[in-house]
C-alpha cells in the first residue's frame, strides 16, 4: 500500500494504483485544514489503514506548517488517542 499526498488529503493506495481509502480536507484559512472525512473501502476496513492515512496527514501538516481541524468522527477519535498530535490540533 502506498500512502499519496494529494491537494485535499491523503490516499491510499493499492500497489495496482486503486483507491483504498482516502481522508480529505477544507481550508480553513491560509494555514488550517478541517478534516472532513475518513473513508476506507470495506475490504481494507480493520486492518489499520484509516489510522495510516490520520498520521499521513498529520505529517503532512507538520510539513507545510498547517493546523488542523478534525471534523469527522473517526479524526477526533485519533486526535483524543494520540496525544503527541496536539502540535498541529487547530485551537478552538
Amino acid at each position: 500500500m502506498e500512502l499519496k499526498r494529494v491537494e485535499d488529503g491523503v490516499h491510499a493506495l493499492r500497489e495496482d494504483g486503486v483507491r483504498i481509502g482516502y481522508v480529505s480536507c477544507s481550508p480553513l484559512g491560509e494555514h488550517a485544514w478541517s478534516i472532513d472525512h475518513t473513508v476506507v473501502s470495506p475490504d481494507y476496513q480493520g486492518q489499520g489503514v484509516a489510522a495510516m492515512l490520520i498520521r499521513e496527514l498529520v505529517n503532512m501538516a507538520r510539513d507545510e506548517g498547517l493546523k488542523l481541524r478534525p471534523v469527522c468522527s473517526y479524526a477526533k477519535v485519533q486526535f483524543e488517542r494520540h496525544p503527541d498530535y496536539v502540535d498541529v490540533l487547530l485551537s478552538s
